[in-house]
């Protein structure tokens, strides 16, 4: 599925939830789930987003930037499926937004796809994954803010995956779904901390992968 619908780059919008229809016979592959794109108002995310919303399913994303949504909304020209949530899923604030979505759709969550590329280039009005460090030289960070330099985007992920893997559909139907990167070294000095944090998501992805298989988890983990 992934691979025939996330190259597309899509616009978005923005809708109040509202009842999802019935899966039939003869309809789309994802329709009447729920998907919720984890760092979706992105260009990667919202081509994740498109293609989801492409297959049938309701698409959640959040922003903490309201103006982002609303950007995403207009663009996209509204359709009725996607829901944009004015929400955080940084630590400490994730846990409240989980709860206000999940309020939305009745506790129905079938998939999670987790873009968790950084945006070393972004600043000021960027989404959770344009918040890395991104001062120059890593050997120029202080030793005692090293730590928490390197995990913003593996802490972020892990909220998301603690908080929305345990809420997947227990139907043995459910997903949750990595878009990892190494980022690329043509983006310069200001990427440097960001392929630091990208290696700890894929880290992350790998373990829960392997912790998935191994315990039988009804959720497939996938990157």
């Amino acid at each position: 599925f992934f691979a025939k619908h996330t190259m597309l780059f899509p616009r978005f919008g923005r809708r109040l939830f509202s009842t999802l229809p019935a899966a039939t016979e003869s309809s789309l592959p994802l329709e009447g789930q729920v998907a919720w794109v984890v760092g979706g108002v992105g260009i990667v995310g919202s081509g994740l987003a498109h293609g989801l919303l492409a297959a049938g399913a309701t698409v959640i994303v959040n922003s903490r930037h309201e103006q982002r949504l609303e950007k995403i909304s207009e663009a996209m020209g509204h359709p009725a499926r996607l829901v944009t949530v004015g929400a955080s899923m940084l630590p400490g604030r994730a846990e409240i937004t989980v709860e206000q979505v999940m309020d939305m759709t009745s506790n129905q969550l079938d998939h999670v796809v987790a873009h968790a590329g950084g945006r070393p280039w972004a600043s000021g009005g960027g989404d959770e994954t344009s918040t890395t460090y991104n001062r120059g030289s890593v050997l120029h960070i202080p030793a005692d803010e090293y730590a928490s330099a390197a995990s913003q985007l593996g802490s972020f992920h892990f909220a998301a995956a603690s908080l929305l893997l345990p809420r997947l559909t227990d139907a043995g139907k459910g997903s949750y779904t990595f878009v990892t990167s190494s980022t690329s070294a043509a983006w310069g000095p200001r990427s440097y901390m960001t392929q630091v944090n990208s290696y700890g998501v894929m880290g992350l992805a790998g373990a829960l992968r392997r912790e998935a298989k191994d315990a039988g988890w009804a959720s497939r983990v996938g990157e």
